[in-house]
């Protein structure tokens, strides 16, 4: 007001207009490019899904995260969402926070609650949360490093820190690695969305719309496969139609169709093979709550629909279900395993055409049909007449009739209903039991013809052939008697004949068989000749006991050992140079050399069962000899044999007691233990404490029948050996005179 008013009225702005009201200037100090982008995510949200946690876990950066986002994410990436670093659940810090009155975050000690702009640290062994002021002004201050909750002792570095005011940078979410380099686990929705075409399409018109509508709904996946094995199947006797596959008129004027030249005849489908063989009719029972109910099927009149019913009731898929529908005077209706009315497939899988007969007509009490829901969708539902309802022909499929069990059938039709004609006591079909079934009739009887008509087209072809073969012309060779004999056979390798080539090649395979089984038998000599003297070499310190039939045995194996390893030679310059009179030297030989091991063999056998007596006679009339004059070997030998077998006697100590008539019951000193660091005479009686108790006659015949066995064991193996190569012998040297024959 005044004269005044308008004295600020100028035709410029002013520097105070300027910058205070049209942003000529920006108060305060200017901020870089990546200040200006800096996205703050609140402590509070989750460093993954970016939005607010329910069940948080910290890292040892105090990055949090939450539960259900950081798991999916670690089995995908296994590594940590904001610092690209490997990470693994088990490191990961569960964190309790604390909650007031009004369901705002503080600490649980100071009661401060906790914003943007709070200092807050977490507790690494506990996951406890607290406000930073209360972790330095009680734990840190003090040196208290125990938990102010539950006291669980830490230490300095378990302190992490969850949010600093003065320090944010962990809290740019455009620096966080999965955010910079787009890592992220697809959602449920997400992966919908990949597999509906239309789903990134974000607005479409009305034609659009439609035309995609119409794709969806009328679109089918094309069946032809391209570069695929066509497996053509030939028909038989029993499938081959009267008309033809029609495939050499198509190919003719396709030019998509391979060239067909050849008329094939059509296959019949093999059920309708088999169905021509059903001449009986079946019979099934059912049994209900109520009672049993027979039935006959019609299996000859309408096999498809029968055999339907069959395998469902020997299968066990009636079992169980319920009558779901009953209308008294007019029917009852079941084969439902859901019992809904609505359910029930073939066994084929698919609904099946109807199958109508002038014969067959619903007339009279317990006819059998099936149900349906139009023309040729019959399925496993069926119905049994309470009465004549012809005016059911030719639209339900007549199967069979009801043929014991009607007085189970007016029980059932005594059931009261509800307003849905369900009865309201429930009728079950508990079991069905399947006496005749002609379908397996059939198809034995299908498999035992085709069989018979393999086998009668494999004789006319081996006829065919033998026939042919009959037919071809004989060359003759000569004149005279045996003019069709060809006269190259069998000749050398000189004549010309390619046969000879053959010849040759197996005759120089059997030398070399022949060669490597000589080669063996030198082997077989050494090795024979080895047992042999160590038998007797260990044997000769008992020659005393032993006589001169037990060291027999040992000789001889020595003996056939040298024989053996002489016939090699013979073996081998026999295979080398193919000579006939070579080869039955060696057979010869080797014949007799197998009489000899099994002598052998059998000579060890038997002493097996004689040792025992044997030993017994001789070491009792050795005994006699101790300490004579003449008896130094046998006192050698006792000496020997006592300490060794650790025995007395043959029999025990009182042998020695009677043979040597000694009265004061004494005995040889080897029948003792020897006593260690005992000093002055020393001598050994019956009740001495270290005498040795058992007799040699057991210890010592049981060493010497064993070893008996070993070497009649070693003479049988040798000699099975050997007898296999006497008939490889033999047959060569046939083989080698039939060929001088022919020369």
């Amino acid at each position: 007001m005044g004269k005044r008013q308008h004295q600020k009225d100028k035709l410029y702005l002013t520097y105070t207009e300027w910058t205070t009201l049209y942003g000529g200037k920006v108060s305060g100090e200017r901020t870089t490019e990546e200040e200006d982008a800096f996205k703050r995510l609140p402590f509070d949200h989750c460093c993954v899904s970016l939005q607010p946690w329910e069940v948080p876990y910290c890292d040892q950066n105090g990055n949090i995260f939450d539960l259900q986002a950081i798991i999916p994410f670690l089995k995908k990436f296994k590594i940590n969402p904001v610092t690209g670093k490997p990470l693994e659940m088990k490191s990961l810090i569960k964190l309790n926070f604390h909650r007031n009155a009004e369901n705002e975050i503080h600490c649980p000690v100071l009661f401060k609650t906790l914003t943007k702009h709070s200092h807050i640290a977490v507790i690494g062994v506990t996951g406890n949360v607290y406000s930073m002021e209360a972790v330095e002004q009680l734990n840190i201050k003090n040196r208290n490093w125990k938990d102010l909750i539950d006291d669980s002792p830490f230490e300095r570095k378990d302190i992490i820190v969850l949010q600093d005011p003065n320090n944010l940078v962990k809290f740019n979410i455009t620096k966080f690695h999965h955010v910079k380099n787009n890592l992220r686990v697809e959602t449920e929705d997400e992966l919908a969305d990949k597999s509906d075409p239309t789903a990134r399409l974000k607005s479409m018109n009305p034609e659009t719309k439609y035309t995609l509508e119409e794709l969806n709904r009328d679109y089918k996946e094309p069946t032809i496969e391209l570069n695929k094995k066509v497996i053509t199947e030939k028909a038989d006797k029993f499938n081959a139609a009267h008309y033809s596959t029609g495939k050499v008129a198509a190919s003719f004027t396709s030019t998509v169709m391979e060239t067909q030249l050849v008329h094939e005849p059509a296959i019949i489908h093999e059920d309708l093979v088999r169905y021509e063989r059903v001449k009986k009719k079946g019979y099934v029972r059912l049994l209900t709550n109520f009672g049993p109910l027979n039935l006959e099927l019609y299996c000859d009149a309408v096999p498809k629909t029968c055999e339907n019913f069959i395998k469902h009731c020997a299968s066990g898929y009636y079992n169980g279900s319920k009558f779901h529908r009953s209308i008294r005077n007019f029917m009852i209706q079941g084969g439902d395993p859901t019992n809904s009315g609505k359910g029930g497939k073939s066994i084929w899988g698919n609904k099946f055409e109807d199958e109508f007969k002038q014969n067959l007509s619903h007339t009279g009490r317990g006819v059998l049909s099936m149900a349906n829901s139009g023309p040729n969708t019959n399925g496993s539902q069926f119905f049994i007449t309470y009465r004549s309802c012809k005016h059911l022909d030719r639209k339900h499929t007549i199967f069979g009739k009801v043929v014991g069990g009607m007085e189970t059938l007016t029980e059932m039709e005594k059931i009261e209903v509800d307003n849905k004609d369900r009865p309201i006591e429930d009728i079950i079909l508990i079991r069905a039991q399947v006496f005749v079934d002609p379908y397996e009739e059939a198809d034995e009887q299908l498999n035992k013809e085709r069989e018979e008509e393999l086998k009668k087209k494999k004789e006319e072809e081996q006829a065919k052939k033998a026939k042919i073969q009959a037919q071809r012309s004989l060359t003759v060779y000569k004149n005279g008697v045996g003019k069709y004999i060809n006269p190259n056979i069998n000749k050398s390798k000189s004549s010309g004949v390619g046969d000879a080539e053959p010849d040759k090649k197996k005759k120089k395979a059997d030398s070399l068989k022949l060669l490597s089984k000589a080669s063996t038998l030198v082997i077989t000599g050494l090795a024979i000749l080895c047992v042999g003297a160590s038998v007797k070499a260990y044997y000769i310190e008992y020659d005393t006991f032993l006589g001169d039939q037990y060291f027999s045995a040992a000789n001889l194996l020595m003996a056939i050992g040298i024989i053996i390893f002489i016939i090699a030679f013979f073996g081998c310059c026999g295979a080398i140079k193919d000579n006939y009179c070579m080869l039955i030297t060696f057979s010869t030989l080797l014949i007799l050399v197998f009489i000899l091991q099994l002598s052998a063999g059998i000579a060890g056998y038997a002493l097996r069962g004689q040792t025992v007596d044997f030993l017994s006679s001789e070491l009792m009339q050795s005994m006699s000899h101790y300490n004579t004059t003449n008896g130094t070997q046998v006192t050698i030998m006792w000496d020997t044999i006592q300490p060794e077998f650790t025995c007395c006697g043959v029999h025990n100590g009182t042998d020695w007691v009677t043979q040597l008539h000694t009265n004061n019951e004494t005995v040889p000193m080897s029948c003792c233990s020897h006593i260690y660091g005992s000093i002055g005479f020393a001598e050994c009686t019956l009740e001495s404490e270290n005498i040795h108790h058992v007799g040699c006659l057991k210890a010592f015949g049981d060493y010497i029948k064993s070893h008996a066995l070993t070497i009649g064991g070693v003479g049988i193996g040798f000699a099975v050996v050997q007898l296999l190569g006497i008939v490889f012998a033999c047959h060569l040297s046939r083989q080698f005179k039939m060929n001088y024959a022919n020369m």
